[in-house]
């Protein structure tokens, strides 16, 4: 009977290792679900990040924009948000994914119509402002080139005098 009573107990042992090891099976299998569930949505996310940052802006005729020296890249994009151009949250995603948040260089930015996310983030990262010609005519004083130079709309004149 001492025999038969250890027989038991070592199948009960046996079968609570079994539901053990079955648990643990169900716990790592769960977590690599879940990791797998994980990958797929970034893999999503940054598929339809890159369709979206490839597609026309909304722009129906050329606007411009002004980054400020030490202005931060949320800034820009909720500026561009208000003009009606990109989604702000978006736009910064895109500028987190390629790696480009920190690289948007001051300046005064045409936004013309067919520029998609992804190439308006290339040239405020490349630094690819609008330009002005000012014309310095021969002989003229540097009083008047400074006062010419002050009625200059599209200048931002800090000289002083």
């Amino acid at each position: 009977m001492g025999q038969n009573t250890s027989g038991v107990a070592a199948v009960e042992l046996r079968s609570a290792s079994a539901s053990s090891r079955h648990h643990a099976v169900n716990w790592r299998l769960a977590a690599l679900l879940i990791g797998a569930l994980g990958v797929v949505a970034v893999i999503g996310f940054v598929t339809y990040l890159t369709h979206w940052a490839s597609q026309p802006l909304p722009l129906s005729a050329a606007t411009e924009i002004v980054i400020e020296p030490g202005e931060s890249f949320a800034a820009v994009a909720d500026d561009l948000e208000r003009l009606g151009v990109v989604g702000s949250t978006l736009f910064s995603w895109r500028a987190r994914v390629r790696g480009l948040q920190a690289r948007v260089q001051s300046g005064q930015y045409a936004l013309l119509p067919g520029e998609t996310a992804d190439s308006l983030l290339d040239r405020f990262s490349n630094g690819d402002v609008m330009t002005h010609r000012f014309r310095i005519e021969e002989g003229e004083t540097v009083e008047r080139l400074l006062e010419r130079l002050a009625a200059t709309a599209h200048l931002r004149f800090d000289l002083p005098g």
